[in-house]
Parts: C-alpha cells; structure tokens; sequence
C-alpha cells in the first residue's frame, strides 16, 4: 500500500527504553526536589499541629415528615446504609422473600457553633494611626482637568495650572472638560 510505513522493531525498542529513561530520570528528579537530596539527615519530625476544625455537622434529614426510629448505640464502629428508594420487588417463590429496608440511626441533634479564632486584633491600640479622611465640602466645585467628564454643559472653570476650561460634548457624546 502506498503511503504506509513499516518501522523496525529495533527503532521500536530503542523508541520505547529512551521514553523509560526519561520517566526515570524525571521519577529521580522530582523525588530530589520533593525531598531534597543533599545526603544531609532530615531535621527530626515535629509534633502533629493541633486541629482547629470541630466535629463534622450532621445534618437532619431533608424531609420533615419522616419520623428515625430509635436504636440502642452499639460500641464500636457503626456503618450507615441508606434503605432502598423504591419499593421490594413482590416474592417470586416460597424460597424468596422480600427485603424490608433497615431503619435508620437517629441523627444526634447538631452542636452548637463553637467560635472560631479571630485574626483581628482586640486591642486598637496596637494598629498605626489612621491619616484623616478629607472631607468634600459641597460649596466647593472640585478643580476641572482637561478631558476628565464633567456634568453641566457650558460651565466654564480653570485647571489647577490656570488654564480657562468649559464643559462641551465630545465626539463620544460625553460631556468633557475642554480648554477654551
């Protein structure tokens, strides 16, 4: 067939262990990198952190109407299983009979929310002082700047330099300062 191209099982071969190597050489490199390979010991373990999450929130069940029936706690660990959704099949023989679903554990009523640690400082005083606010006096028009937008067309005013501006429309439309 034209245009198709047997390779030799050799180039195969020498494909395959260059493409090994390399998964090698990598597996090698990130184990370096990850647990450092300066053939210094590592410093001793640390003591586990203490945790800070509480219990995992159990949940009561999503409809209301359903009443838990009671069982005695076991000790030991306990599995949960969820009944089955649609009813048993009807027995088809004397050898068979249906499977009711198995009640479920009642959920224990949930904790109360435990305060979590705050990252903010309780003592002001500890903070640097705050600059103070300036205050916009309404009486006063702000200074216009050239090309900035400004709200009545036709009102004239000087830039901070001196420079006599009015409020015209652009070419967007936009009411902008322009210089006069």
């Amino acid at each position: 067939m034209p245009g198709v191209r047997a390779t030799s099982v050799r180039r195969t071969v020498v494909v395959a262990m260059a493409l090994v190597t390399g998964q090698a050489l990598l597996g090698g490199f990130i184990g370096f990198v990850t647990f450092g390979g300066d053939g210094v010991a590592s410093p001793p373990a640390r003591a586990a952190e203490p945790q800070f999450a509480g219990p995992p929130v159990a949940l009561p069940p999503s409809d209301p109407t359903a009443e838990p029936a009671k069982r005695p706690r076991t000790a030991g660990p306990t599995t949960r299983t969820r009944g089955p959704t649609s009813p048993p099949a009807p027995a088809r023989s004397s050898a068979t009979r249906a499977i009711s679903p198995s009640p479920t554990t009642p959920v224990p009523p949930a904790p109360p929310p435990v305060p979590s640690p705050s990252t903010s400082p309780t003592d002001r005083s500890l903070l640097p002082p705050s600059p103070p606010q300036p205050v916009a006096d309404p009486t006063v028009s702000p200074v216009p700047v050239v090309d900035e937008r400004c709200d009545d067309e036709g009102a004239t005013g000087r830039t901070a330099d001196g420079q006599a501006v009015r409020c015209e429309r652009g070419d967007d439309g936009e009411l902008r300062w322009r210089p006069v």
